[in-house]
């Protein structure tokens, strides 16, 4: 079950409300993810402050980055 729900964290941080009430219970049920998703959003805070003008990463930009 966590794949799936991990393969959308980043479509949650762009839009909570677009990945259904499925989706949001796993996170507050299930410590490992919720746990990705924090990672997550600490990430894209950091990347938010060093990036210049509106350049955006690519999609999967955070995944490919927590994977390595």
């Amino acid at each position: 079950m966590h794949e799936p729900i991990r393969a959308r964290l980043e479509e949650y941080l762009d839009n909570p409300t677009a990945t259904g009430r499925a989706f949001q219970e796993h996170i507050s049920e299930c410590r490992d993810c919720e746990k990705e998703l924090r990672r997550l959003r600490e990430q894209s805070a950091l990347v938010r402050s060093l990036r210049a003008g509106d350049t955006v990463p690519e999609a999967g930009f955070y995944a490919r980055v927590i994977a390595r």
